[in-house]
């Protein structure tokens, strides 16, 4: 903040310190403005190219493409607009905190929700976009970040996890398994990234960083749970999980429908059978024939 003494001649300079004034010196000489802005321009359209022409190779109708990419895009705003508001947190507790290991930003970073964005597609769509989003999510937010190398592989491995996990999930409720299964795979990554790193370790350091990770994968799949039915609204998508709720028999409809007309309601279900199974027949989405 201006007018804060960051140190004093005499004063000892601790690496808190240090890190305050290279942060100081490297904003007073940073550049332009407009030079940032036109290659984040750049950037942003290659990858809109990438989307664009992945796609093009799905089997949709114009529309449906359409709507697709859209979603894609609400998503990677939401998702980078989350990345973004985790990383000020995070150097804000590191810049507030003395003691070490806390006082280090890179000790937060793991924290980060890299899960969510791969999750909410995956449940949207299917695995190849999820698996997309994952590659495009870990450059955009290294770059974000500073371009660190570790951080883009570390968001890439945690966004694969997410993608893999979202095809099991039929369930809500199961977010919170699968927040588990994220933070243990993120805490493997962390652990893995630091031994290939060949610096010495600091154990405290370490076990901070395997905590923060694998609380961002429960953060990830909280964050999913919640984003989950805001984006099935603003895009239509109907995904596997609404799917399922719109079969449950206790719904206000089918339980007049099985009661004022059991006869029509047993027909029913032997159709959304038959249609069940002829879709699987032929490759298509059965749960959404049944339904």
């Amino acid at each position: 903040p201006a007018g804060r003494v960051v140190v004093r001649r005499g004063d000892e300079v601790t690496p808190q310190t240090a890190r305050l004034l290279a942060a100081l010196s490297s904003r007073r000489s940073s550049t332009p403005f407009a030079l940032p802005a036109l290659g984040a321009a750049l950037l942003a359209g290659v990858l809109g190219l990438v989307w664009y022409f992945f796609l093009r190779r799905e089997t949709l109708s114009p529309e449906e493409r359409s709507l697709r990419f859209g979603a894609i895009v609400i998503a990677t705003l939401l998702v980078l607009l989350l990345e973004r508001g985790f990383g000020i947190l995070a150097g804000a507790m590191a810049a507030s905190v003395m003691r070490d290991p806390f006082g280090h930003v890179e000790v937060y970073l793991p924290a980060l929700p890299h899960a969510a964005g791969p999750l909410l597609v995956g449940l949207m769509f299917n695995l190849p976009a999820a698996v997309l989003f994952a590659a495009v999510q870990a450059a955009l937010v290294s770059l974000m970040l500073g371009g660190d190398v570790g951080v883009a592989v570390f968001a890439l491995l945690s966004g694969l996890a997410a993608a893999f996990a979202s095809q099991r999930l039929k369930e809500r409720n199961v977010l919170a398994r699968v927040g588990i299964v994220v933070a243990l795979f993120n805490a493997v990554a962390v652990l893995g990234l630091t031994l290939f790193s060949g610096k010495p370790i600091d154990g405290r350091v370490l076990a901070a960083q395997i905590a923060a990770a694998a609380l961002g994968g429960v953060v990830a799949a909280a964050l999913a749970g919640f984003f989950l039915p805001v984006l099935e609204s603003l895009t239509g998508t109907v995904t596997d999980i609404r799917l399922l709720e719109l079969s449950n028999p206790n719904l206000p409809l089918l339980k007049r429908l099985s009661l004022e007309a059991p006869g029509t309601f047993q027909h029913s279900l032997a159709m959304a059978n038959l249609a069940e199974a002829a879709a699987e027949a032929i490759g298509a989405n059965p749960l959404l024939a049944r339904v």
